[in-house]
């Protein structure tokens, strides 16, 4: 009896901890993941082999995948730079909103302030002039963290 009851609790748990979505990738990769929540340019799932909540960005997903009922979600549409006339489509990110991207070797730092400037305006100009060095090497996303108040650093990604 001991042994029927195991064996049908097992066979209704599984369900619950199977995967129930399929992360695919802009660069092709595909993830088996339970998926949680969409918030803030960052979308929560688990893996199912722990119960530990990660966070992948929404850039980097192209689709999310329901396996019970093949419903397919669009989380966001590939950018593709193509020259540095394309320097608006480059996009500027959050640092904590580039997991899951690839992070290439070009880091810049900026000056923020300069005599006669604004801080707005200094750091106005240091965002186009970044996009535009982006778009001029086909990377998609920046993202600008302060390291003090008188300097930037900039790191670039891509898919």
């Amino acid at each position: 009896m001991k042994t029927f009851i195991t064996l049908l609790f097992l066979a209704i748990s599984t369900p619950f901890f199977a995967q129930s979505h399929v992360l695919v990738k802009h660069n092709g990769e595909k993830m088996n993941v339970n998926y949680i929540k969409t918030n803030n340019n960052l979308l929560y799932f688990n893996t199912g082999k722990d119960q530990v909540e990660q966070t992948i960005s929404t850039f980097a997903v192209a689709e999310l995948v329901n396996t019970t009922t093949n419903d397919r979600t669009k989380v966001s549409d590939k950018i593709v730079v193509s020259g540095e006339q394309d320097y608006n489509k480059v996009i500027v990110i959050a640092p904590n909103a580039a997991t899951g991207l690839s992070s290439t070797t070009n880091d810049s730092k900026f000056v923020n302030r300069i005599k006669g400037q604004t801080p707005l305006a200094v750091q106005q100009q240091n965002i186009i002039a970044l996009k535009r060095r982006a778009a001029k090497e086909g990377i998609p996303f920046v993202s600008i963290a302060p390291i003090n108040r008188m300097e930037s650093n900039a790191r670039m990604y891509t898919y």
